[in-house]
This record gives C-alpha cells, sequence and structure tokens, in this order.
C-alpha cells in the first residue's frame, strides 16, 4: 500500500523559491516600451501609470458609488 509522505520534498535536492526566480530572471530580458493611441492598446500593458488632468466625476460621490 502506497503511504503519503507530509516532507515538502526539500530532502532530495530541491531548490528555494528564491533560488527558482534567481534562475529564471537570469535567462529573461526586460520589454522594449512602445507608445501607441489608446484605441491600439488592447490587450497590452502599461509601463507607467496614467493620471488624469482633470478630477472624474466632477463632483465628490458618485451616484453609484458602493
Amino acid at each position: 500500500m502506497n503511504t503519503i509522505s507530509s516532507r515538502c520534498g526539500a530532502e532530495h535536492g530541491l531548490i528555494s523559491v528564491d533560488q527558482a526566480l534567481d534562475r529564471i530572471l537570469q535567462h529573461v530580458q526586460p520589454l522594449d516600451t512602445e507608445k501607441l493611441e489608446l484605441q491600439n492598446a488592447l490587450n497590452r500593458y502599461l509601463a507607467e501609470n496614467i493620471y488624469s488632468s482633470i478630477n472624474l466625476p466632477l463632483f465628490s460621490q458618485s451616484a453609484v458609488d458602493g
């Protein structure tokens, strides 16, 4: 009959999460950024935050707050 061990397997030479992350990061390069019109940005990721030059809504509370 098979038994289930409560050990995580680290005694067999597994590496830590931090070591695994270091190994992964050694083999990847950051992507270049590019500027796009908003309508062409579907399914893209922002390289930096966007801030509005005006407050929206123009009043302190929206009717649908909740």
